[in-house]
């Protein structure tokens, strides 16, 4: 019923990627944060699927040097 944390082996993964969305927070407007998308997710083993894991990259492209981090592997 709540979303949980948690570490993801690579093994474990039972599908494709699937990027979502890109946004570039210097150009974005208020409501750009809210949005919808449609994706799809191929199975590329025959396996159970127990959830839906999802991340976020961050790339910080207007310092002086470029920093980022991942909430992925």
């Amino acid at each position: 019923m709540e979303p949980l944390a948690d570490n993801v082996d690579q093994k474990q993964i039972v599908t494709n990627c699937q990027l979502l969305k890109t946004m570039d927070i210097s150009k974005m407007d208020s409501g750009d944060a809210s949005f919808t998308v449609p994706f799809k997710l191929v199975a590329e083993r025959d396996d159970y699927i127990h959830a839906l894991v999802a991340y976020f990259d961050v790339s910080f492209t207007k310092c002086h040097k470029l920093m980022g981090f991942s909430t992925g592997s």
